[in-house]
């Protein structure tokens, strides 16, 4: 998921760039490129609001097992992410969420059943990975 169309389109050429060529960008539902029905492509990018995305995700029961995010720093957006993703019924069992912050953005060490493994530091920047708690299904 990502808002800005600029962003979009970097991560299209990035993903080219690794050999992934089958990327179908979604506005909304609305498809920017014709999708073949028979075939699901590798990376589907939707270009909408995080928040307003995961309540639709929510809403249509889609699940995921990787949950990147990358907000920007300084807006507590990474912390809300947590709560929504903790609130959700959208992660597959197992999943793996990876959130990049700033040093300053403090997250917690459990939401939920969401608890963090690992935190990477790198300067100023922080990679936080979270995983399900042991005993939740």
């Amino acid at each position: 998921v990502e808002k800005d169309p600029r962003c979009i389109k970097t991560i299209e050429e990035n993903l080219n760039h690794v050999g992934i060529k089958d990327v179908v960008v979604v506005d909304y539902g609305l498809s920017h490129r014709k999708i073949d029905p028979g075939k699901q492509p590798q990376v589907t990018v939707i270009q909408a609001d995080i928040f307003k995305a995961l309540l639709h995700f929510n809403e249509t029961k889609s699940r995921f097992g990787i949950i990147i995010a990358d907000p920007p720093y300084g807006t507590d957006h990474a912390r809300k992410i947590l709560i929504k993703l903790a609130m959700y019924d959208i992660l597959k069992n197992p999943f793996i969420v990876v959130i990049e912050h700033s040093e300053k953005d403090k997250l917690p060490d459990k939401e939920g059943n969401i608890i963090l493994l690992r935190q990477y530091n790198y300067g100023a920047t922080v990679l936080s990975v979270y995983l399900k708690e042991s005993g939740h299904e």
